[in-house]
């Protein structure tokens, strides 16, 4: 944004400051004509016949002009409104659906949360949502170690109803395809037209596994129950696929796509070594544990509290200047805090973001319309 001052400049003209000091004839009755108010020091300039008074005020006495006419601070800085635009996030839902979601009794309040998040911030942040397996998994038949390739729900405002909807008659399946299907996710993300900012919010209660190339005799295993599934040395696919799951992060950090990990029930204890290097990895620092279900809507909230922006893309004019710029809720400012509390400040040359109270209107969708004009000084608090 250049910074070139923007303003408007009042010129007075001539024709104006005459007007201003008309002067006033009148006639007597002896038929000569008398200038009232007017001081003349040289009567050798007057036509013949006129009679020139002595002058009414001394000729160093300045002679005041009453102003009624003021002019306005709109009128004197020129506002001109320009448009911003929201910045709404991208947030891939990447949604674990294997058979030990159903055994430790997560799936129904997993569904239910995803969905609760999804329609409460539906206004603010683009949802979508993929899960793995695929739905192509058969339990006992096929597909049990089938990524998640393409989302269920693509990436859009409004989704609450369409995540619901898919979710609704889903069922559980199969193993836990993380890395190929976090691969399927940056491809997808990294596919969008948008310039969004971009996250995906991985959510299992499990390890990463479903890698057909390591060694069921020396890594180490995911199957923790032997009721419950096979061991390493009998069924190599349970075998830990950590790192083909740390590129994939890695990868996608590369392309400043960030990534939350919730671990649920039993996953947060026996597997935080993993999901906090993958966390951290993906730029959000350590996951967030759930283990059980009345923690998982806190910790889905949490996440998308810190997604959710009041930030705004500014396209104003070359000419505007940063000092000059207001904003408005319903026709109201919004002072500039310089101290990110309580209004609006610059993030950098074209983001604005708001903070405190005006930000906690924007997050319940309580502002009608917001606004923006340049060419009168910013108000600060």
């Amino acid at each position: 944004m250049k910074k070139t001052p923007f303003s408007r400049i009042v010129v007075v003209s001539a024709a104006v400051a005459l007007a201003l000091l008309a002067v006033r004839c009148s006639c007597d009755s002896d038929g000569i004509h008398h200038f009232d108010g007017w001081n003349q020091d040289t009567p050798g300039d007057w036509p013949e016949g006129y009679d020139v008074p002595q002058p009414d005020v001394q000729p160093d006495t300045p002679v005041d002009f009453p102003i009624t006419d003021t002019l306005t601070e709109e009128q004197i800085c020129g506002e001109e409104e320009f448009n911003i635009q929201h910045v709404t996030p991208d947030m891939l839902i990447v949604l674990d659906r294997s058979n030990s979601m159903y055994y430790n009794s997560f799936w129904d309040p997993t569904r239910n949360a995803v969905v609760s998040i999804s329609t409460t911030y539906q206004d603010t942040i683009l949802f979508g949502l993929m899960v793995f397996p695929s739905l192509s998994c058969m339990n006992g038949v096929t597909g049990e170690c089938e990524p998640g390739r393409t989302p269920n729900v693509p990436v859009a405002l409004n989704n609450g109803s369409a995540i619901s909807s898919a979710l609704s008659s889903m069922t559980t399946c199969g193993g836990t395809p993380i890395a190929e299907t976090l691969q399927q996710a940056h491809a997808y993300l990294m596919g969008l037209a948008d310039t969004n900012p971009k996250y995906v919010l991985l959510a299992t209660d499990g390890a990463p596994n479903c890698n057909t190339g390591l060694n069921g005799m020396t890594c180490r295993c995911t199957c923790t129950n032997p009721a419950l599934c096979s061991l390493c040395s009998e069924y190599n696919v349970n075998c830990l696929d950590d790192t083909r799951t740390y590129d994939a992060i890695d990868a996608m950090y590369l392309d400043r796509i960030r990534t939350f990990v919730v671990g649920m029930s039993t996953a947060a204890v026996e597997w935080g070594d993993v999901l906090g290097q993958a966390a951290e990895r993906g730029g959000t620092e350590q996951f967030y544990p759930a283990e059980d279900p009345s923690q998982l809507q806190t910790a889905f909230e949490a996440i998308t509290g810190m997604v959710a922006t009041c930030e705004f893309d500014l396209n104003p004019s070359d000419a505007a200047d940063p000092n000059q710029v207001n904003f408005y809720f319903d026709g109201t400012v919004v002072p500039r805090d310089p101290t990110n509390t309580n209004g609006w400040n610059w993030v950098d040359e074209d983001t604005i973001a708001f903070y405190g109270a005006p930000c906690d209107q924007i997050m319940s969708a309580s502002v009608g319309t917001i606004s923006a004009k340049y060419g009168c000084p910013t108000i600060i608090i």
